[in-house]
């Protein structure tokens, strides 16, 4: 037999080792940092999971104000609105300045009636 019939290598491998002190004591701490880890994020998901629940729930909300409105056939929207004192008539009436329809149409108050608790003309 020559020198080329026979090749070694020193190569490792994963091989069990018995642990002494020292091995069980860092394994130990590795495993109480992992239950820690392990707890923080289990809480995180918690709280994850709440923060989902929330959106899901104004999702749901805003889906049902939708299916709402199509049943319907209007949505709520704002609308510029012009207001009337009619002091000759003692009315206060609202027009929608879109469409000209009155929304409102109401007798003055004891206090509207009072000249002087006039209201501002508001402009724009």
């Amino acid at each position: 037999m020559s020198d080329r019939d026979v090749v070694t290598r020193e190569i490792t491998e994963m091989l069990p080792v018995p642990l002494d002190e020292d091995g069980f004591r860092a394994r130990g701490k590795e495993l109480t940092k992992l239950d820690e880890e392990t707890r923080e994020i289990r809480e995180e998901l918690k709280e994850l999971k709440r923060e989902a629940a929330a959106k899901i729930g104004v999702l749901r909300e805003r889906g049902h104000e939708l299916i709402t409105e199509m049943k319907q056939a209007a949505a709520m929207e704002l609308v510029r609105v012009l207001v009337t004192w009619d002091y000759s008539a003692g009315e206060v009436i609202k027009n929608r300045m879109d469409t000209g329809e009155v929304i409102d149409r109401r007798a003055m108050t004891a206090e509207e009636r009072q000249p002087e608790l006039l209201p501002e003309t508001v402009e724009g």
